[in-house]
């Protein structure tokens, strides 16, 4: 066990020496032998070599946080007959429209998705204002890559006493009680003993790392291919250095331009032409870019043609993968954002007004959601219409059960069930 996990559990067992434990963005991967990770991949390198340097990614990012933030949050009052009743107007309505002073409810969503979908973790600073008791008017998003976050041991592993937030020369302490932290869940050592979500740019680190060089190779072969090929003089005297000046000269003015395009030049003179061409290498280079825009589509969940995978681009394809785009990453990642102002928020303004309240993600406006709610209430009505024309027949209770149980692959006891109702309600 290296020296660091031993401290760890020395500080976590050690009687009452040291109650409390700092563990910085970067100081998290010193709990780890892995050197590679230790020295590669703080959070702030995830962003800023990363996410901000490496296109497909950043493509990526951009495609699921501004389609997540693109998707209403609204306000719920729940009444006593467990119906959801829609808020338009009101404090809590008011704090999801405009968040805070600087940030409506779009650009928020969108900066704590970059968050999340950047650093694995989102950190939530909920402030109050005199006059408005105890609730939230002003929620504000701190950037993860300046948060340290103060533990405690606990019974069950470790507890945030304390998020200090430190920029250059500012500092600030701040109690759980104002911030609340969202996070992927994270299973590795540092993970658990530091209460840190994990990155999916950490996860496919390597993939990252990948796209980012052959990005600076691909760079590198374009600034150094400069012309396509090489004329020479064939005859017996080379050219000196103002005769090829004036041939080059020539050849500019009689080939160069858009309008020249694709057509045939003739010569007297005696040169040959050298094509400088790619080598199968440089070639094979560039076009295993694709193989990285898939990986980094695999970590988000999200289907590589609608990034302009040439290989994957058919239509059905890309509907599918634009339904899969709201399926498998934005809400999952909108809805851990749901569940922690439900958590942070809500309760307060409850008490307040002795009301439950619940925000949730408004899907109505997605088509391609609304395409397959369609289709099921559609097959759910067909379903119910043939249910009433078994149930209505002259047939006895037992073929009713059978027929149910054929036509709807039912199982006998769902369909006695269906059949018990109806002969529950004639009577």
């Amino acid at each position: 066990m290296s020296q660091n996990k031993q401290g760890f559990f020395k500080r976590l067992f050690g009687g009452q020496q040291q109650k409390h434990m700092t563990w910085s963005r970067n100081h998290l991967f010193n709990l780890t032998n892995d050197n590679f990770i230790h020295n590669q991949s703080n959070a702030s390198e995830l962003i800023d070599d990363g996410f901000a340097k490496v296109s497909d990614l950043y493509a990526i990012i951009k495609k699921i946080s501004q389609t997540g933030a693109d998707m209403e949050l609204q306000v719920f009052k729940v009444t006593r007959d467990n119906e959801y009743e829609l808020q338009r107007d009101g404090e809590l309505f008011d704090l999801m429209m405009q968040p805070n002073s600087k940030q409506n409810q779009y650009d928020f969503k969108e900066n704590a998705l970059v968050n999340l979908l950047t650093s694995g973790n989102i950190f939530i600073n909920g402030s109050e204002a005199v006059g408005f008791g105890d609730v939230f008017t002003s929620l504000n998003l701190l950037p993860p890559q300046y948060i340290d976050i103060q533990l405690e041991p606990v019974e069950n592993g470790m507890d945030a006493v304390k998020y200090i937030l430190s920029i250059d020369t500012l500092m600030r302490n701040l109690s759980p009680e104002y911030v609340k932290h969202i996070k992927y869940f994270n299973p590795t050592d540092y993970g658990v003993q530091t209460g840190w979500g994990l990155s999916p740019i950490h996860a496919g680190y390597l993939a990252m790392k990948s796209a980012r060089d052959l990005n600076i190779a691909e760079s590198s072969i374009l600034a150094n291919k400069g012309a396509s090929g090489l004329l020479t003089n064939k005859g017996d005297y080379p050219l000196d250095s103002e005769e090829a000046q004036e041939i080059q000269k020539a050849i500019d003015k009689k080939i160069a331009g858009a309008n020249k395009f694709g057509k045939i030049v003739t010569t007297n003179a005696s040169v040959e032409y050298i094509q400088m061409g790619m080598s199968p290498t440089d070639l094979q280079l560039i076009e295993s870019g694709v193989v990285k825009l898939r990986q980094l589509c695999n970590l988000y969940g999200v289907d590589s043609s609608l990034f302009n995978d040439p290989a994957n681009k058919t239509y059905n394809n890309r509907k599918e993968a634009t339904k899969s785009l709201y399926t498998e990453a934005v809400i999952p990642s909108l809805q851990k954002i749901v569940w922690g102002l439900n958590e942070f928020v809500v309760p307060a303004y409850n008490k307040k007004y002795n009301a439950e309240f619940k925000i949730a993600i408004d899907k109505s406006h997605v088509p391609h959601l609304y395409e397959e709610t369609k289709l099921k209430a559609e097959a759910d009505y067909k379903v119910a219409e043939g249910y009433v024309k078994i149930l209505e027949s002259q047939m006895t209770q037992d073929q009713k059960v059978k027929s149910l149980m054929m036509a709807y692959h039912l199982t006998e006891e769902e369909a006695e069930n269906i059949v018990g109702e109806d002969a529950r309600a004639i009577d």
